[in-house]
């Protein structure tokens, strides 16, 4: 689509030369039968300058390109109406620009909006070095997140700050529905703690949808929108609180010092189940980590608000794709469902990390999301 864009820009501004040709040399070009004067030759060669720029820009990615796009498409149409006889087929590329433009707008307000949001979440990192975990920080821990933590090699570390996460995957908006891919980047604090996930899902027909999920400042919030342009969902409130909330807690799996915070308590279930207690910002919430004999978390369970009715929310770790990286060990392929009181499941979403990084990385979108790298810090 990127590529269709910058071709229908450059050959648009082009064809606006032949105005300034005629302007310049009235009879060397008969296609266009009405004069041109001076000024309006102007006119022409401006539109073309605006329409050629906005294509390179978005040749080469810029994310403001659609500001050039929108000032060529508008002087364009000007020009096409006052010499609508010889320029009116100009109208229908002119609409179909202009679309792209608008969605090229939606992306560039939602990026800029993502980033604010990530960079309040940044500013409420403690910015002195975080402690380094030692042995005896574990003691205070039941044995199963005991083992866990020893797994992930935490030991000898500094404990987690601010984390950035690149992932992909697959979701499904209904049981029945077609899976949808997606890709998102996330970006958590842990000592505070909150989080922002920023995800971009294919959606029909190819259509963007673009979504923002956070946890700040104790409260949660998640909207999404049709090509950053048209909220389809703005929700807020008690039960998104305590939903991002338990997302947080089921997120530490990728920053597993995070047991260790203050507003985190554990009490041991059994041998291989321990459940986690987080209270923060006057909201509660809790769910139960199984872990394996290898130590690893391969399941966590909590109750969830959906649609404002407590439900089971389960994510499962694929034990296969532990890996450590950068000497912890986490998961990189996860699921998770949705299990109604009567029982039925609905696994909507399919994850796969594909990087993380210690500290704030750059603004979503700004790197390809897709390649797979597992070159992680902690």
């Amino acid at each position: 689509m990127r590529a269709l864009v910058v071709v229908l820009l450059i050959v648009h501004g082009l064809i606006h030369l032949m105005g300034v040709v005629k302007a310049l040399r009235p009879a060397s070009l008969t296609q266009l039968t009405l004069p041109i004067a001076p000024g309006w030759g102007v006119a022409w060669g401006v539109a073309a300058a605006l329409l050629v720029a906005a294509g390179v820009s978005r040749l080469v990615d810029s994310g403001v390109w659609w500001a050039p796009g929108l000032a060529g498409v508008m002087l364009s149409q000007i020009v096409v109406v006052a010499f609508w006889a010889d320029a009116k087929v100009g109208t229908a590329l002119n609409v179909v620009l202009l679309v792209a433009v608008a969605v090229g707008f939606g992306a560039w307000r939602f990026a800029a909006r993502a980033h604010d949001a990530r960079a309040r979440l940044v500013e409420t990192a403690p910015t002195a070095a975080r402690p380094v975990v030692t042995a005896d920080d574990l003691a205070v821990l039941p044995p199963p997140a005991r083992r866990w933590l020893r797994a992930a090699g935490v030991v000898g570390r500094p404990r987690a700050g601010v984390l950035h996460l690149t992932q992909g995957g697959e979701m499904q908006t209904a049981p029945d529905a077609a899976w949808l891919p997606f890709r998102a980047e996330q970006t958590f604090v842990a000592p505070t703690p909150g989080f922002v996930w920023v995800v971009e899902v294919r959606g029909p027909a190819g259509l963007p949808l673009r979504g923002v999920d956070r946890y700040l400042d104790g409260r949660g919030g998640m909207r999404i929108e049709v090509a950053g342009l048209f909220p389809i969902v703005d929700a807020a409130g008690p039960t998104i609180d305590q939903g991002t909330l338990v997302r947080f807690l089921a997120e530490t799996i990728w920053f597993p010092s995070a047991a260790l915070e203050p507003y985190l308590r554990w009490e041991a279930v059994d041998d291989h189940a321990v459940r986690a207690r987080v209270a923060y910002g006057g909201v509660e919430a809790a769910g139960v980590f199984h872990v394996d004999d290898a130590g690893d978390p391969v399941r966590f369970e909590a109750r969830r608000y959906r649609d404002d009715v407590l439900t089971d929310w389960i994510v499962e770790n694929d034990p296969a794709s532990f890996a450590t990286l950068d000497g912890v060990r986490v998961p990189t392929r996860s699921t998770i469902t949705w299990r109604d009181a009567d029982g039925r499941a609905w696994t909507w979403l399919r994850l796969e990390v594909q990087r993380v990084e210690r500290g704030a990385a750059a603004p979503f979108g700004s790197r390809d999301a897709g390649g797979g790298c597992l070159a992680a810090t902690q």
